[in-house]
C-alpha cells in the first residue's frame, strides 16, 4: 500500500460523506497542489469513479472489462466494454483495504440520495442553480469546474451554438448564484411583498379563467361526442349499421368520452384550487425567514431551497473574444419567477 495515495483516499471519501461534492473535492485537492497518479490535475468525473469503485473495500473484480479490437470499436463507438456477473469474478482481500466496508456504503448511499449524474454535468450540491437555471435559448445550464479550482455555469447548447444559434459564454458560479440569491431576497423584501401578492392573484386569475375556458372547449367536445353515440347507436337499432362494426366504434366513442369527462373532473378541482388560493405578507415573511438562514445552510440544503422558492430561472451573458467561453465583462442576465406559497 501507498500510504501517501491511500491518505488522498481517505480524504476524498471522508470529504464526500460529509456533503461535499466531486466538483468542490477535485478543487480542494487541486488547491492544496495534490496531484493525481496519471494527470495533471484532479476533476469531478475522476473522484465520481473513486467513489463508486469498490477495490478500496479490498474487493479486486477481475475481468469486468476489456479493451476493444479495432473492428470493435468502429462498431460500438467504445475503446473498452464492461461486463455483467458471472463474466467477471469478485475476490474478496485479493487487495489492501484502504476503506472499511461500512464506510464505503456510506458513500453509496450519500450517491443514491442526491440522485446525480456525476461527471462534466456536475449536477451536485457545488452548482446551486444546476436543474433550476436555463440558458435563454431554452437549454438547461450546467455547471464546470474543468477551469482548475475555479466555477462555471455554461449553457449546454454550447457545443452547438452554431447550430442552434445561442451566443452564451461562461457565466462565473459565484458570481451569477449571488446574482440569482439578490434578486430573490428582493423580491421578499418588505416594500416589494404587496406588488408580489398582486402579481401573484393577478396570475392566478388569469390562470383560472384559462382553465374555465378549456373547460368549456372539452364540454363541447363531449356533447359532440354524445351525439355520435347516440347516432351510431340509432343506426345499429335501425339495421343500417352491421353489428361488428357498432360494437368498434362505440367501444371507441364510450373511451373517448370517458377521456374527456376525466380530463373535464381534473380542470375542475383546480379551478377550485385557483379561487380558493390566496396570499398574505405573513405568507411571505414565512418565506423571508427561511433565508435568512442561509449563511447555516448546507450546500444541498441551500439548492433545495432555491428549488422551493424559484419557479422560473433564465440566465444569459452574451460571449464575446475569440477563445471557448472567454470570460469578459459583459453582465450576467437573470430573469426570475418565485414560485407560489404552497404552489
Amino acid at each position: 500500500m501507498d500510504e501517501a495515495e491511500a491518505a488522498i483516499i481517505r480524504r476524498i471519501f471522508r470529504e464526500y460523506i460529509s456533503g461535499r461534492g466531486i466538483h468542490l473535492i477535485a478543487a480542494g485537492l487541486n488547491g492544496d497542489g495534490v496531484k493525481p497518479r496519471r494527470a495533471a490535475f484532479w476533476r469531478g468525473e475522476t473522484i465520481y469513479k473513486m467513489i463508486n469503485n469498490p477495490v478500496y473495500t479490498g474487493l479486486l473484480r477481475y475481468g469486468l472489462s476489456a479493451l476493444t479490437t479495432k473492428a470493435q470499436r468502429k462498431h460500438l463507438g467504445k475503446f473498452r466494454v464492461f461486463f455483467d456477473e458471472p463474466r467477471y469474478a469478485s475476490v474478496e482481500g485479493a487487495v489492501p483495504v484502504i476503506i472499511p466496508r461500512e464506510e464505503w456504503e456510506r458513500a453509496q448511499r450519500v450517491r443514491e440520495t442526491r440522485g446525480a449524474t456525476h461527471g462534466t454535468r456536475a449536477r451536485g450540491a457545488d452548482f446551486l442553480l444546476t436543474g433550476i437555471a436555463t440558458c435563454r435559448c431554452g437549454a438547461t445550464v450546467r455547471g464546470d469546474a474543468r477551469k482548475g479550482s475555479k466555477r462555471y455555469y455554461r449553457c449546454a447548447n454550447h457545443k452547438l451554438r452554431w447550430v442552434m444559434g445561442c451566443d452564451c459564454g461562461l457565466m462565473s458560479a459565484t458570481m451569477l448564484e449571488e446574482a440569482v440569491l439578490g434578486r430573490v431576497r428582493a423580491a421578499l423584501e418588505p416594500s416589494s411583498r404587496e406588488l408580489l401578492i398582486a402579481s401573484w392573484r393577478e396570475d392566478t386569475s388569469r390562470q383560472a379563467a384559462e382553465t374555465t375556458g378549456e373547460m368549456e372547449r372539452l364540454r363541447g367536445e363531449l356533447a359532440q361526442v354524445e351525439r355520435s353515440q347516440a347516432r351510431v347507436t340509432s343506426d345499429y337499432r335501425k339495421g343500417d349499421l352491421p353489428a361488428r362494426i357498432f360494437a368498434g366504434e362505440i367501444d371507441r366513442l364510450d373511451r373517448e368520452a370517458e377521456r374527456l369527462r376525466g380530463a373535464l373532473a381534473g380542470l375542475a378541482k383546480e379551478v377550485k384550487r385557483l379561487e380558493a388560493a390566496d396570499w398574505t405578507v405573513a405568507d411571505l415573511e414565512e418565506m423571508a425567514a427561511k433565508l435568512d438562514a442561509w449563511e447555516w445552510l448546507s450546500p444541498e440544503e441551500r439548492k433545495q431551497l432555491l428549488r422551493h422558492f424559484v419557479a422560473r430561472c433564465v440566465v444569459y451573458r452574451e460571449r464575446s473574444g475569440r477563445g471557448v467561453g472567454k470570460e469578459n465583462g459583459n453582465p450576467v442576465e437573470v430573469e426570475l419567477e418565485l414560485r407560489k406559497v404552497g404552489g
